[in-house]
């Protein structure tokens, strides 16, 4: 993950961009930008915010912030945050569930943070405010992706050039299926059908 990357989310009326760095672009500093049809407006992060989350309702868009450990909840109706939260170890993606007519994750208030510094990823209670779980995952967990049911949750590991896979419903809470041998520092992940027996 380089610093300067700009990120984008998708909503109805609006996109946000995260743009990293200490310094501005575009006369805007480090924070997640909001545009809309009337201009630009600028919500003010943690340090160094790399991913947007959206969450399926539409409510709030999530940042993940490297460099203070943190994540921050944007409301994205009025670009206000709402709080901003301690997650893990230099947190780089995020992933809400509940976007899938398939899912098997009853509600949308789950949102998955990759701790890239920590070797885990954290299940961020979005309705409860806390961390809820935090599954230990390859060496600098990046990207990540679910499976079409969301029944699996994947994991690029940067570090050790794997992806983890998470069953997400077990008796037990979510736990690792496997790893995949995926290549030297994989980044980014997608997914179009996986299966796990």
């Amino acid at each position: 993950m380089a610093p300067g990357l700009v990120r984008f989310a998708l909503h109805v009326r609006y996109w946000w961009a995260t743009f990293g760095g200490a310094g501005t672009a575009g006369g805007i500093g480090n924070g997640a930008v909001v545009a809309s049809a009337t201009g630009v407006s600028s919500a003010r992060c943690g340090s160094l915010p790399a991913h947007l989350a959206l969450k399926p309702d539409g409510g709030e868009v999530f940042s993940t912030n490297f460099d203070s450990d943190t994540i921050s909840e944007i409301d994205t109706w009025n670009n206000t945050v709402l709080g901003t939260y301690a997650i893990g170890n230099r947190p780089s993606r995020a992933i809400t569930s509940g976007w899938s007519k398939q899912s098997v994750i009853p509600d949308n208030d789950d949102l998955w943070v990759s701790n890239f510094g920590a070797e885990s990823t954290s299940l961020y209670a979005i309705d409860e405010g806390r961390v809820a779980n935090a599954l230990r995952a390859g060496s600098r967990p990046d990207a990540l992706a679910f499976s079409a049911d969301e029944h699996l949750l994947l994991v690029a590991n940067y570090g050790s050039g794997d992806v983890s896979v998470f069953r997400m419903l077990s008796k037990d809470g979510p736990s690792l299926v496997t790893l995949l041998p995926a290549g030297l520092q994989p980044n980014d992940i997608a997914v179009k059908a996986f299966r796990a027996k």
